[in-house]
């Protein structure tokens, strides 16, 4: 945008005072009336300071075409700083069905900190928390939590339960009461609103049952 103010400016700068066409069509419009004020005659009408300034206004958009403008080509670099970079501070994430925390373990390798993990079996929890930065957890599942009394988090991150979803868990989808932990998920996204989601589920999820399931989600 500033480059191409510049060049209009240069563009006005370059134009010339007077133009003969809008002169004539000036003509037109004001009978009587020489728009060449430094060629009238001493005894012609002479035009008005707001009316020369109208023509002269006149003039120049007739050579400004803004839509004409062609910024200049850039080449494609290579990034050379990290995507997070300009954050002023470090993201976190809260991780649901943490399991035992690889994933928790793998956000943080990348410079994320978690601040919640979500787990009901208590050996579990206990390795997570070891996979992470979080001194303790406490031991609960989905439907323990309100997702309203969860702390904030840039990122929700997950692996909710895949059974009624695969094959080997014969794709039941919602009338398996496991598929719970991933409506309990969505709900927790709604009520959070995390800047990301990142969850991992198995691929027929979007074409079980006809794919409704994935509809739904």
């Amino acid at each position: 945008m500033v480059h191409a103010l510049l060049q209009m400016h240069e563009e006005r700068g370059r134009a010339r005072v007077a133009s003969v066409e809008n002169i004539t069509k000036c003509k037109g419009y004001v009978p009587g009336v020489d728009w060449l004020a430094d060629q009238m005659d001493e005894n012609a009408p002479r035009i008005l300071q707001s009316e020369r300034g109208w023509q002269l206004k006149l003039e120049t958009a007739q050579r400004i075409k803004p839509y004409e403008y062609k910024p200049p080509s850039t080449e494609a670099i290579t990034p050379d700083r990290h995507p997070w970079d300009g954050e002023v501070a470090q993201q976190t994430f809260t991780e649901v069905s943490a399991g035992i925390g690889v994933f928790a373990a793998a956000f943080e390798a990348a410079g994320m900190r978690c601040v919640h993990l979500i787990e009901p079996e208590h050996r579990a929890l206990q390795l997570a928390v070891q996979n992470c930065s979080l001194e303790s957890a406490t031991v609960s599942g989905l439907a323990d939590v309100d997702p309203a009394d969860l702390q904030w988090s840039h990122g929700l991150v997950g692996g909710p339960e895949c059974q009624p979803f695969s094959s080997a868990g014969h794709q039941r989808a919602w009338s398996d009461p496991r598929s719970y932990t991933l409506l309990r998920t969505l709900h927790t996204m709604a009520v959070m609103k995390p800047w990301w989601v990142w969850l991992e589920n198995v691929a027929a999820i979007e074409t079980v049952d006809e794919g409704r399931v994935w509809r739904v989600i």
